[in-house]
């Protein structure tokens, strides 16, 4: 998360979660953001993006939690919503991506200042990560490369 939640930032962290299950997944980000905003009452996912979840479900060693699925919730996006309308919006980060990507993701969500979307963070990672490979395989050959007779 950034190191000041403002809301002139589009993105206040990331989150990348090692599966779709959200009962294994969700449980661990609430303890984690409620330690900077407190109680959290809701979420808001893209129910795309998760394995099917029982309405009446209660993450365990929490209070209720409102869970909303919205079709149209920005994709690579969670929204939690704590006490006195505190808000964190995190970008959530593909199960499947690999770690360059994952963390290039998370360094541009925690940039104060940011105004990207889930999507637009993710593809500017990946642009990034890509970048970063081909300056090493570009360092790797060309005119300071040994010569071999």
């Amino acid at each position: 998360m950034t190191p000041r939640l403002i809301h002139a930032n589009s993105l206040d962290g990331a989150w990348w979660p090692r599966s779709i299950d959200l009962i294994k997944e969700l449980p661990p980000l609430l303890l984690a953001v409620s330690k900077r905003i407190g109680r959290i009452r809701g979420v808001l996912l893209n129910q795309d993006e998760w394995l099917p979840t029982p309405v009446d479900w209660t993450p365990p060693g929490n209070h209720r939690v409102r869970i909303g699925w919205y079709g149209h919730q920005e994709a690579h996006m969670a929204v939690l919503i704590g006490d006195s309308a505190k808000r964190v919006d995190l970008l959530v980060i593909p199960t499947g991506s690999d770690a360059p990507n994952a963390f290039a993701a998370m360094a541009l969500a925690i940039t104060m200042g940011n105004t990207m979307t889930g999507p637009e963070a993710l593809r500017a990672a990946a642009l990034s990560s890509r970048l970063s490979g081909q300056q090493v395989s570009n360092d790797s050959g060309g005119a300071n490369a040994p010569v071999s007779n």
